[in-house]
Formats: C-alpha cells, sequence, structure tokens
C-alpha cells in the first residue's frame, strides 16, 4: 500500500512533469505568442505568472554554455523599462527594437539582465551566474 501512495505522488508531482509539457501548457495559458529557443539550448522549467488571477506573463528557464538563464515574456509593454536608468546600463538597439543591458554584483553573485522591448512581447533574460553580456544579447536574438 505504502509504495502505491508513493509511486502515485512521484507520478503527480508536477516537477516530474516534463519540460516540453510545462512549455505546452504555459502557451495554452497566456494570450501572446511564446519566443522559444531552439532545440540546441536546453529547456529545465516553465511556468505561468499570474497577476489577479489572469494569467500575465511566462518564466522559461534554460541551460546555456553550462549557466542557468531565465527568460520572462509578457504581453508588450511598450519602452518603459524597469531597468532604472544608471551608470551599469546600456541602451542599444537589438534587432530593431530598444534593449536595456544592466550587469552588476549584488553581494558576492554577479547578476546580468537585457530587456528587449518588442512590439508582440517584452522579454526579460537574467542570470545570476557568471554570464557575459554577449551571450545574453546572442540567447535574445536566438528566440523564435
Amino acid at each position: 500500500m505504502f509504495f502505491v501512495i508513493a509511486a502515485a505522488t512521484v507520478l503527480l508531482h508536477p516537477s516530474v512533469v516534463p519540460p516540453a509539457a510545462q512549455l505546452a501548457a504555459a502557451q495554452r495559458a497566456v494570450s501572446f505568442r511564446l519566443l522559444e529557443m531552439p532545440q540546441s539550448v536546453e529547456l529545465l522549467h516553465a511556468e505561468v505568472k499570474y497577476e489577479a488571477g489572469v494569467a500575465a506573463g511566462v518564466v522559461l528557464e534554460y541551460s546555456a554554455e553550462g549557466k542557468l538563464v531565465s527568460i520572462l515574456e509578457r504581453p508588450a509593454v511598450g519602452t518603459d523599462s524597469e531597468i532604472q536608468p544608471d551608470a551599469q546600463t546600456q541602451e542599444f538597439n537589438l534587432d530593431g527594437y530598444e534593449a536595456d543591458l544592466r550587469t552588476l554584483q549584488r553581494g558576492f553573485q554577479p547578476y546580468a539582465e537585457l530587456v528587449w522591448h518588442r512590439p508582440d512581447v517584452s522579454v526579460t533574460l537574467w542570470s545570476y551566474d557568471r554570464v557575459s553580456p554577449p551571450l545574453l544579447v546572442d540567447l535574445a536574438l536566438e528566440l523564435r
């Protein structure tokens, strides 16, 4: 009896759901088309973020070059960046759209963040691993 309960718990636990199934469920939950990485970049996790009971965005976690990179996609919100401009923020044009890139040190942990303002979706890529800014830019350009 214990074995049956333990097996059912393992099979029904959400962490056991394959990332591809998590991504498919997230795509069904949101009203915009999700941008995805090519299959050469490993998807680790996909999760819908809700605000007031409505799907407001999706967080995708990928393994890229052995680093954990998270991506938040949400409906386009214009060019009002969540990044407050400072000496560590670089504003530039990425594939025809405005983008902001910031790298800094949070305590002992490096942090890199790229916010990309596309007309169809706002994309924020970030990592607490030692990720070079060019890698974040390359990953953003690989989103399809």
